[in-house]
């Protein structure tokens, strides 16, 4: 099998370095799979909790609006026209999304979306798979990238 196939020919050609580096990466391959599983765990929760999320754009919109205003956190103003597809990708930092006119389905997840009008929005986990596809003739909405959610509350 592998060992006989691969690993002892390897410890034979180059001694103890190729069993060390072969045990290195056995275990390096098990962390990458204990990361990515946390992470596809992550992804599940956010999807799950849409409303909270929702919720929470509701208690902090204000605030972070503000912080926009004076300089203090970045925000993007994007319009797209009808039937435009953001293809599902993710973010460094958390974000906060504000529909301003118009309806989106934001797509936050496997056979998982949630329409947004004016005025609605929800905050995007850093590194949360999403995207969007415009639903009216036009909308205009706002990316905020807001950073520790737990400053705005």
């Amino acid at each position: 099998m592998v060992f006989e196939g691969l690993v002892s020919p390897a410890i034979d050609k180059y001694g103890q370095i190729a069993a060390t580096e072969i045990i290195r990466g056995f275990e390096e391959a098990c962390l990458i799979s204990d990361i990515s599983e946390q992470d596809f765990i992550r992804q599940i929760e956010w999807k799950d909790n849409t409303e909270t999320y929702k919720h929470l754009h509701d208690r902090i919109i204000i605030k972070v609006k503000e912080a926009a205003n004076k300089g203090i956190i970045p925000c993007v103003k994007i319009t797209e026209p009808y039937n435009e597809l953001s293809i599902t990708h993710s973010h460094d930092s958390n974000e906060l999304c504000h529909v301003k006119s118009g309806t989106m389905e934001f797509l936050n997840g496997f056979e998982k979306s949630t329409i947004l009008n004016a005025g609605e929005g929800i905050i995007i986990e850093h590194n949360r798979l999403h995207g969007a596809l415009i639903k009216s003739e036009s909308c205009d909405y706002e990316i905020y990238t807001i950073g520790d959610l737990t400053k705005w509350e």
